[in-house]
């Protein structure tokens, strides 16, 4: 259960600097249109505020998981439950939007399921 709860998280952070560099894609599309005066300042701007504040969910997530030690938790969907509340709470307590909270939950069942799938895999193997 050791390797796979490290397994774990190191396959939650590939998929959290997926959704890192989503953000950023979406920053240059928007930089595109606003260049190409197909969108107004003000959804820009307001916009551009939006994914900056994501971008440092992302960045908060990741401290999360510096500060994560795997082997205080019995299993796998401990660790899990463990992340999930805690970013939770981060995201309340700083006002980050309520968004990157649900991008996180669905990395989260994402690379549950695959590490698991992967698991009983290698066992019938």
């Amino acid at each position: 259960m050791r390797e796979t709860k490290r397994y774990y998280l190191k396959m939650l952070r590939v998929e959290i600097e997926d959704l890192r560099e989503d953000i950023n894609l979406l920053i240059e599309e928007y930089n595109r249109l606003h260049e190409k005066e197909q969108l107004s300042s003000y959804v820009f701007s307001e916009n551009l505020i939006v994914f900056r504040k994501e971008l440092l969910g992302v960045d908060a997530f990741f401290r999360l998981l510096d500060e994560t030690d795997p082997d205080r938790f019995e299993n796998l969907d401990g660790l899990i439950t463990h992340l999930s509340a805690a970013f939770k709470d981060m995201v309340r307590q700083s006002g980050l939007p309520a968004i990157i909270g649900s991008y996180v939950e669905r990395k989260l069942k994402k690379v549950r399921d695959y590490v698991l799938a992967r698991r009983e895999d290698d066992a019938v193997s």
